[in-house]
């Protein structure tokens, strides 16, 4: 049924467009017909001449100009169907967009894609879990809310699979690098079922987590293009570095 009304209006907006576009459509048609006159005009002049003696003047001039103005509008109309005309943001709108200025003021976007990284190859960046924590209280918190839907689900989603990945730090082990820490070779992936589901499921939740930010990503910045990542990641990178300093860790 959805499929035969789509249909409808595609037919509708051939015969019925919009009024900007009719002055595009008759200028061609004029056009096309007057500079086609070679093809008609002599056998309608001969008729007309002989039953009424009248002739039709040549049109081809008439016609070149009638067709240049309606290609012109084409051009101006596409123009305009194609040019991104700015939506007048809603009160819901700008709450949304402070709050996930909030969200991403406590993500630091390149630790996380250094995160990403090195999850990839089995093990944890630990910087990424300062700003984990971060997003999990902002979020918990009881005055988080996000009007649009298609965001909110795509903050729950990146911060399910955050929450995935860092649920498994039994499995992991230090490493000579404060910053990373490895799948532990005391938990056998070829042995333990329980350490090969673990490291499947954290492999997975890395996965999904990148998907589901780069996807939250690209939500936002098209709901609003004015929107600074940079701004946001840099005052989360501040934060972190004030507190480091404060307690020493």
């Amino acid at each position: 049924m959805k499929s035969v009304e789509n249909f409808f209006w595609k037919i509708f907006r051939v015969f019925f467009p919009e009024q900007r576009k009719w002055a595009s459509r008759v200028l061609i048609t004029a056009g096309i017909s007057m500079l086609s006159g070679p093809l008609w005009v002599p056998y309608v002049n001969a008729f007309l001449s002989r039953y009424v003696r009248i002739d039709i003047p040549d049109a081809s001039t008439t016609g070149w100009v009638c067709l240049v103005l309606g290609l012109l509008c084409l051009i101006a109309n596409e123009a305009l169907d194609r040019w991104p005309f700015k939506q007048k943001m809603t009160a819901e709108d700008k709450e949304d967009k402070n709050t996930l200025y909030e969200l991403f003021s406590q993500m630091h976007l390149p630790t996380y894609d250094w995160f990403f990284h090195h999850g990839k190859s089995s093990m944890v960046y630990i910087p990424a879990l300062h700003y984990h924590h971060g997003v999990e209280g902002y979020i918990q918190a009881t005055q988080f809310h996000l009007h649009d839907q298609k965001i909110r689900e795509s903050v729950e989603l990146f911060y399910q699979s955050c929450s995935r990945a860092f649920s498994y730090g039994f499995y992991f082990a230090e490493t000579s690098n404060p910053n990373l820490q490895k799948f532990s070779n005391q938990h056998n992936v070829h042995t333990d079922p329980n350490a090969k589901a673990a490291h499947d499921d954290f492999l997975n939740a890395v996965y999904e987590a990148e998907g589901h930010l780069k996807d939250l990503y690209k939500a936002v910045k098209t709901k609003y293009p004015d929107f600074d990542m940079e701004a946001t990641s840099k005052a989360a990178r501040d934060e972190q570095r004030a507190l480091s300093e404060t307690t020493g860790f």
